[in-house]
């Protein structure tokens, strides 16, 4: 079976759209993952997020650029300490496909793709260079940052997965990369209709309304 290594820095048994790219792969692939917590499916092998956290230093550095230079890192630098551990669990894989959930690991596994002869795909949550543009703050910090990331990195991605044809066409005319669609959609499910009152609860997922 083809090695698929899932990196994230989400809670794995509680965080929808990982969740389904491990139920949709875990029949088909030897599945290997990094999260903050192990998955609910059993997997070949699970690593802790810390164990790749980017150190003190390369954080400050970035912040910098970001808020000040409208960049992501310098061109010639990356975090080594980070760059290292994850050389070791690809050493110890041996991936054949790398995925990653979040756009910070993407310049990593970019940088080491030629050296290790994986398939790169990003799984996008967002369009990430407008996730918060009614921030004031915004357009000059953070969505420079992003689109940054994007235009060094994008074309190191083999496959890119967002949630909207929206986004998808947005990735294609800002960035000239194509993406297929994939919705943060739960599987189908018949539930009775039931309402006992007259108020109807709603409850929205997400960090605002």
């Amino acid at each position: 079976m083809k090695k698929v290594l899932i990196i994230t820095d989400r809670t794995l048994h509680s965080a929808p759209r990982v969740i389904r790219t491990i139920d949709a792969l875990k029949n088909e692939f030897e599945l290997f993952t990094v999260g903050i917590t192990p998955p609910a499916f059993e997997v070949a092998a699970h690593y802790n997020r810390k164990t790749i956290q980017e150190g003190f230093a390369y954080r400050v550095l970035r912040k910098i650029n970001r808020d000040y230079r409208g960049k992501y890192i310098p061109e010639n630098y990356i975090d080594k300490g980070k760059l290292y551990r994850i050389k070791k669990i690809l050493d110890a894989v041996e991936p054949d496909i790398v995925i990653c959930h979040e756009c910070f690991d993407v310049p990593y596994m970019a940088h080491l793709k030629e050296r290790y002869q994986y398939k790169l795909v990003f799984n996008a949550h967002e369009y990430y260079p407008l996730e918060f543009d009614e921030r004031p703050e915004w357009a000059s910090t953070w969505q420079l940052f992003y689109e940054d990331l994007y235009r060094r990195f994008l074309p190191a991605v083999d496959l890119m997965v967002n949630v909207c044809d929206s986004i998808r066409e947005k990735c294609l005319e800002v960035f000239q990369k194509d993406s297929i669609v994939i919705p943060n959609a739960a599987h189908l499910s018949e539930l009775p209709a039931q309402f006992p009152g007259k108020i109807i609860q709603l409850i929205h997922h997400g960090s605002h309304s």
